[in-house]
């Protein structure tokens, strides 16, 4: 329902490949009224399909749900809105675009009247044990919480599948189920192909210094991004070091660090060597891969970031490695998959270090790695998961 984050992609890979493949059945998808005008690209795609509904709830159940207050209010209203869409529509399988703030729902409430799946984005109970930084006794604490609830939920036969974006959970979800309930879900990207001249008439348009390497930072440009750490960690290098160096940010500013960001990069400017270019807009789905392609490193030292990040697809998909916060999925995917380098993105000595020797044998980028990871995660892939998992396959 929510309009906002990752639903509106996840939910247009599933209306898209249930009309590529052809499945047998009705797709009913149920969202809030805000997708009407939000996403005009997936209200467009469902009319395409006499199998796929898309269903509106009405304005007054959308003031209802978002009066709610507390969120575990909020959240047993849209259950009860699920339960009753489906008596509705006399559903065989629910699935939850967002399993994550359902949990109590489903471990209290009363029951659909059909088995559930759910998308599971951010479980944290293993952070820890990785050696990721301290956790103090309150994060200790809502880590335990939520780790009995989840014990809990699994075991109830209502949940019929969890798919899980961390691959590193599933074998203990299943433990603590007894059964086979938790299955890996690839994070959808769909990489459109992007031309040399694509590439070049990108370069050309933003004045990147063409014997500069790019650096990148895409998408939101909000505080989690860890832009103050990388701009401190790009001043402590060596001035024929920053010379090397083009900073590109490409994504809106989040209006909440606007003016700090806006001095600090002026500060950069002045104070340092490093080329700056800025492009504060939206940048269309169809149109974001010639920035990773032209770009050397792509930066993503998000600030104890939860869960998985499509950047690091779309980074490997280009071929281009990483320079990433260690902590959480992020940094054990950067790892594991041989992503590129996995630092503490909250030190900007750590950060400049590796800066200071990108590009020697110290940078653990594998390309066969990073085309195995960027083809695992194809939108395709997502789909295909989801619909042969609860058992929607079609004659592809």
């Amino acid at each position: 329902m929510n309009p906002t984050g990752h639903h509106a992609g996840y939910i247009y890979h599933l209306v898209r490949y249930w009309q590529v493949w052809s499945i047998p059945g009705e797709l009913v998808v149920v969202v809030s009224p805000a997708f009407r005008t939000q996403h005009v690209d997936l209200v467009e795609l469902a009319q395409q399909s006499s199998t796929v509904h898309l269903l509106f709830i009405s304005e007054a159940e959308e003031a209802h749900r978002t009066s709610r207050g507390r969120l575990v209010l909020q959240m047993q209203y849209e259950w009860e809105l699920v339960a009753q869409y489906a008596r509705q529509w006399q559903v065989s399988q629910v699935l939850l675009m967002y399993f994550d703030t359902f949990q109590m729902a489903l471990a209290t409430a009363k029951r659909v009247p059909c088995p559930v799946a759910g998308i599971f984005f951010r479980p944290v109970f293993h952070y820890e044990a990785w050696g990721h930084r301290p956790v103090n006794g309150r994060e200790r604490l809502q880590g335990l919480r939520k780790r009995l609830i989840l014990q809990f939920v699994v075991r109830r036969r209502a949940l019929k599948t969890l798919f899980c974006l961390d691959p590193f959970v599933v074998s203990t979800i299943n433990r603590w189920a007894g059964r086979d309930v938790a299955t890996y879900l690839p994070d959808p990207v769909e990489v459109y192909p992007t031309t040399p001249a694509d590439v070049d008439t990108l370069r050309d348009t933003l004045g990147i210094d063409p014997q500069r390497r790019v650096m990148l930072v895409f998408g939101l440009l909000d505080e989690r991004k860890g832009l103050f750490t990388l701009i401190d960690a790009l001043k402590r290098l060596m001035p024929d070091q920053q010379r090397h160096w083009c900073l590109l940010l490409a994504g809106p500013v989040d209006e909440g660090i606007a003016p700090a960001l806006a001095t600090s990069l002026d500060s950069l400017t002045q104070q340092t060597a490093v080329q700056l270019v800025r492009q504060h807009t939206f940048v269309s789905e169809a149109a974001i891969q010639p920035y990773f392609t032209l770009s050397d490193l792509i930066v993503t030292l998000y600030q104890r970031h939860i869960g998985m990040s499509a950047v690091l697809v779309r980074a490997a998909a280009a071929g281009k490695p990483v320079l990433s916060s260690d902590y959480g999925l992020m940094g054990q995917l950067v790892k594991t998959r041989q992503l590129g380098k996995a630092v503490d993105a909250e030190s900007a000595v750590a950060v400049a270090n590796a800066l200071s020797t990108f590009g020697q044998a110290s940078w653990p980028a594998n390309p066969d790695a990073m085309q195995h990871f960027a083809e695992q995660n194809q939108a395709s892939q997502y789909a295909r998961t989801i619909y042969d998992t609860l058992g929607w396959r079609s004659a592809r």
